[in-house]
């Protein structure tokens, strides 16, 4: 349940396996936020072009003219090589958090990574 993500996980976040994109938190003003160990807010391009200077409005002309190429180190996520986080069950078996009838229940699938998309 999202309360007990909230008050009694042992950590506040599943462990990142992979891929590209980074959470909202780690380059811009968002509060550092989690939904069920995952974080909730990643960069999108939008932003990635904002603030390196290539974003344009509606008409095509530049927007956000105070920032340059490579000011901003943030990633947007990359649809072919999205971010990969440990699956609930992975954090739960890691943290010593499943009873032994649920760890009999669990399959090889409920252990695979989970993928954020776009």
């Amino acid at each position: 349940p999202s309360w007990w993500w909230l008050n009694d996980a042992p950590e506040k976040a599943r462990r990142r396996l992979g891929g590209v994109g980074d959470p909202a938190f780690e380059h811009t003003a968002y509060v550092e936020s989690y939904e069920r160990g995952l974080p909730a807010i990643f960069l999108d391009q939008w932003q990635v072009d904002y603030y390196n200077g290539r974003a344009k409005d509606i008409h095509g002309n530049p927007i956000g003219s105070k920032y340059r190429e490579g000011d901003f180190k943030g990633r947007s996520i990359d649809p072919k090589n999205s971010p990969r986080y440990e699956s609930e069950a992975s954090y739960l078996k890691r943290n010593g958090l499943l009873l032994p009838e649920e760890a009999r229940r669990l399959r090889k699938k409920d252990y695979a990574p989970e993928v954020i998309s776009g």
